[in-house]
């Protein structure tokens, strides 16, 4: 079990870090940005550079890695949700896994 601060410190050093970013990264792509503590959800433009934006978080500060996964078949899990895309529709489903 983590430090009883964990995640009051996270939360306050990925909101500097989006205050601090955000201009850049949705000027490399960043449509949507959506946290839960340090958990972050990210739709971005698909002519986007993922590396570049990945390289401008990660560079923020040493002792970070963000990391990412794609969707694959138009699903996409994140914090025990499945998103699904129905991009007839232009909408999202989601379904707890």
């Amino acid at each position: 079990m983590g430090a009883p601060l964990a995640p009051i410190i996270a939360d306050i050093f990925m909101a500097y870090l989006e205050t601090t970013l955000m201009d850049e990264l949705i000027s490399l792509g960043v449509c949507e940005w959506h946290r839960y503590v340090d958990d972050t959800f990210v739709f971005i433009n698909p002519s986007a550079n993922v590396n570049g934006i990945l390289s401008v978080l990660n560079g923020f500060h040493p002792s970070i890695k963000i990391t990412y996964k794609v969707e694959k078949d138009n699903e996409l899990e994140f914090l025990e949700v499945k998103f699904i895309r129905i991009p007839e529709r232009h909408t999202f489903e989601t379904t707890i896994y």
